[in-house]
């Protein structure tokens, strides 16, 4: 699979994505930042990430502090409900950028840092490294399918060229079907889970899901070696936040 220039990828939100004004370095790492809270708390928590923090992120990506932002909501599967994600290179400090967006919100708004950490009951992070990109540059999807693998260590250089083999015509043909928007591939670099590699589909309607799935089993039945090449599987489903929130 070919690695596409710049672009706005999976684990943001298409209605919360930002670029500067000049389009920064590609990324090759996502920082994200995941977050459970009430059901009852979700509608007030993404307002106030959206009229707080995503501009405050925002002035991070202009002064070259991020490479770009975005957030997801939980639809279906996993343990957690909002999805944020910081996107950088391999110089970025995350722990940094980190700090600074908790300083610069408590100075917009302590109120709302206040707020918001109340809502949290329980918070995890991550850090992964983007592997492969395989979609349109200026497409904006509502639905990201992660598809994460537990994979043998000894495996893992290898496992991600056995996926393309098993399934990249099918994505391929998928995409060109308009059934797929693209998928991006990513590799466990630090902090949280027990997953290690992992495929995010990206899908502009619900039914399509579905239907790509029939054809991953059409192009690797049950006995196919490829499903003997992890220990554990699980996969979420996230969509974009939904306009006016």
């Amino acid at each position: 699979m070919r690695r596409t220039g710049l672009l706005l990828l999976v684990l943001l939100a298409v209605g919360a994505t930002t670029l500067s004004a000049q389009d920064p370095p590609e990324p090759t790492r996502v920082y994200a930042a995941y977050y459970q809270v009430s059901f009852s708390d979700l509608e007030e928590w993404i307002g106030i990430w959206n009229e707080h923090t995503a501009p405050l992120l925002q002035e991070m990506v202009d002064e070259g502090m991020l490479e770009g932002f975005g957030a997801w909501m939980h639809n279906t599967g996993g343990n957690h409900n909002f999805r944020q994600a910081m996107r950088g290179g391999m110089d970025t400090n995350f722990d940094a950028a980190w700090n600074r967006l908790l300083e610069r919100l408590g100075e917009r708004s302590p109120e709302a840092l206040e707020r918001t950490m109340d809502m949290i009951q329980v918070h995890d992070d991550e850090i992964w490294n983007l592997d492969t990109i395989e979609t349109d540059p200026a497409g904006e999807w509502k639905y990201a399918y992660d598809n994460m693998f537990q994979v043998d260590y000894a495996d893992l250089a290898t496992f991600p060229t056995m996926f393309e083999e098993t399934f990249g015509e099918t994505l391929a043909q998928a995409r060109a079907d308009g059934l797929l928007a693209g998928w991006v591939t990513e590799s466990h670099n630090t902090g949280g889970g027990q997953y290690n590699w992992k495929v995010i589909l990206l899908f502009d309607e619900w039914d399509d899901i579905d239907d790509l799935q029939a054809r991953f089993f059409e192009a690797a039945p049950l006995s196919h070696p490829f499903w003997g090449m992890f220990r554990a599987h699980r996969d979420e489903l996230w969509e974009a936040l939904p306009a006016g929130m």
